[in-house]
């Protein structure tokens, strides 16, 4: 063999026709595989987005809205001392004559709507609108002149809604001068699927209308039916223990329980109602109940069980977003220093038998001023001045708690004399100052109460706690009760501030010099089903109603409105508000223990 080979070069069949036909089709249809894979992406994206995400969708409509700041700012911003040493605001409060636009009745039966309740029907704050109506072509106000707006609901196809019962919050604000304001009244519900707000100009500038959907008529009537059906919808526990706890039992609670063998812990002087499902251990009996508490996630369980996940989605789409605005900025003229009207001219001092009006006042340079009374920003030295030889008692939820723990905290010798850390939430808290002779005190409200666990024993009724006062006139009563009662009945509600107007009425007997002062609901935060179904605006406002009806016939007791003072600030809503707002708060209350 020759040590040399030749090598055969290769030759390559041609591929038959038919076969490069295949191998094509084969090519075309990888393709467009590859192509309906990204497609069923795209679209399932946009599904997801499209029902469970409007934010996202928010944010894309919102860009124009941006660049005239129609959005409040969320972040916090002391813009002000909090009781400064001195006050070096030159702004003078203006005078405009009220402008009556009463309070609406609200419907609080459950409506039915000839519609089906779908998710595309339901009112969305996307494609829902706002305009000034009055807005001349030069856009310019006077101050003191009004603003009206006309809102259109429209569902999320862009179709305006033929019927009512949305629930809208709206505001003015300028950023410039950190000033904001709630409408005159209350919104008006024309009942067609429009609504109408009216606002005073009470100060000169660049002002924004916002308006907020915070439910939409939908979601109100489910929360409605859901109250009307569930009166008792949070879960509460009681422990039942030995005394030294080595033999225990937790069973249920709450306003009303139906069981084979219950407790009944109903208050004897109050008759406010309180059951436990009665324990089953054969050792403890109903007098061995020990300690009270919630639980969050049982009660999440439970509100998700109250509502169809159709439903539930309706409640996805809404978390008080503004609604787009078309005509929704102007700009307010300042007036001749001759023709301005002062307001501590006209207004008259913060005192017993005031009545309410809406707004109650409104922020300038985040400093609150009263349409009621001629409020003050008090000095740190002033505060301290108008509560010497005061006791200061606060009962109530969190947010009156609010109050005792600014005040300890920023009066100079305040010394809390309790374990703060033990009674932190639920109290009894004191805080002394000595060398004024200030006595500071806060206890929770009895039951129903949403916390960790705490003894029974330390539990006191509102309205037991005033009857058991000694008269002076130095001691100033501080109430709240509303946050802990949204997931009542409003008769529940009813009959307890009933009894405890009964009390107040007795005290002023005994003790008629002393001030009692209430303060009303706030705004707060209640982003998901859970929190809307137990402790909505919606539901706090209507409670807040109920207060205002039952108190506003006495003519010794004041209630102070901080649900203005929540509503129009630029801050996040929240069940504890930022220290900024409490400020203005103390700063009302001194100016009634005090008027200027």
């Amino acid at each position: 063999m020759s040590r040399h080979t030749t090598t055969r070069k290769r030759q390559t069949t041609p591929m038959p026709l038919r076969h490069q036909f295949c191998y094509h089709c084969t090519l075309c249809m990888e393709f467009s595989f590859y192509i309906l894979v990204v497609l069923s992406v795209c679209s399932t994206i946009y599904l997801y987005f499209f029902f469970n995400g409007p934010t996202v969708l928010y944010q894309q409509q919102r860009t124009n809205i941006d660049s005239v700041q129609v959005l409040p700012m969320t972040f916090e911003v002391d813009r002000v001392n909090i009781l400064p040493d001195e006050v070096t605001d030159d702004y003078t409060q203006l005078y405009c004559p009220p402008s009556f636009r009463p309070r609406q009745t609200r419907n609080t039966v459950p409506n039915r709507h000839n519609h089906d309740g779908t998710l595309e029907n339901a009112t969305s704050h996307l494609t829902s609108t706002v305009t000034i109506s009055n807005l001349n072509s030069e856009r310019t106000y006077n101050l003191c002149d009004e603003i009206i707006i006309k809102i259109e609901a429209r569902n999320l196809y862009g179709q305006r809604k033929k019927y009512g019962g949305d629930y809208f919050r709206a505001n003015m604000y300028s950023f410039s001068n950190a000033a904001a304001v709630s409408q005159n009244g209350d919104i008006v519900d024309n009942q067609d699927g429009t609504y109408t707000a009216y606002f005073t100009a009470w100060w000169p500038g660049s002002v924004i209308v916002q308006v907020v959907l915070v439910h939409s008529s939908e979601v109100v009537q489910i929360i409605k039916d859901v109250r009307e059906r569930h009166p008792q919808r949070f879960v509460y526990f009681g422990m039942f223990a030995s005394s030294d706890f080595e033999i225990h039992e937790v069973t249920r609670c709450h306003v009303r329980i139906e069981a084979e063998k219950v407790c009944n812990f109903t208050d004897i002087k109050t008759g406010s109602p309180w059951f436990c499902v009665a324990p089953s251990n054969p050792v403890l009996t109903c007098s061995d109940w020990k300690m009270h508490t919630t639980n969050s996630t049982m009660a999440k369980q439970l509100a998700d069980s109250l509502v169809t996940k159709h439903q539930a989605k309706l409640f996805r789409l809404q978390y008080k977003f503004p609604i787009q605005g078309l005509d929704y900025f102007a700009y307010v003229k300042s007036a001749k220093v001759e023709n301005k009207l002062i307001a501590k001219n006209y207004l008259p001092k913060c005192m017993r038998g005031l009545p309410l009006v809406k707004p109650s006042g409104y922020y300038y340079n985040d400093v609150w001023y009263s349409n009621v009374c001629r409020s003050h920003q008090y000095t740190i030295k002033e505060a301290e001045s108008c509560l010497r030889n005061k006791e200061i008692l606060f009962y109530g939820d969190s947010t009156i708690r609010q109050w005792f723990e600014f005040l300890s905290s920023k009066l100079s010798n305040t010394v809390e004399t309790t374990d703060a850390l033990y009674y932190m939430k639920v109290g009894p808290r004191k805080a002394y100052d000595s060398s004024r002779n200030i006595l500071l005190y806060y206890i929770h409200h009895a039951y129903p109460i949403r916390n960790s666990w705490m003894y029974v024993s330390e539990i006191v009724h509102v309205a037991n706690a005033i009857d058991d006062l000694p008269s002076s006139p130095n001691t100033v009563i501080c109430l709240s009760l509303w946050a802990h009662f949204t997931a009542t009945s409003v008769q529940y509600y009813r009959q307890r501030l009933l009894t405890l107007r009964a009390a107040i009425d007795r005290y002023h007997k005994r003790s008629p010099d002393s001030l009692v002062v209430i303060k009303s609901a706030n705004t707060r935060e209640h982003p998901n089903l859970s929190m809307s179904l137990y402790t909505s605006d919606w539901l706090a406002e209507d409670l807040d109603q109920e207060m205002r009806e039952i108190f506003s016939g006495s003519s010794k007791v004041i209630i102070l409105d901080v649900w203005d003072m929540t509503a129009s600030h630029e801050s996040k809503d929240r069940v504890h508000p930022p220290e900024i707002i409490v400020a203005n708060e103390i700063n009302m209350l001194l100016s009634y223990i005090c008027p200027q």
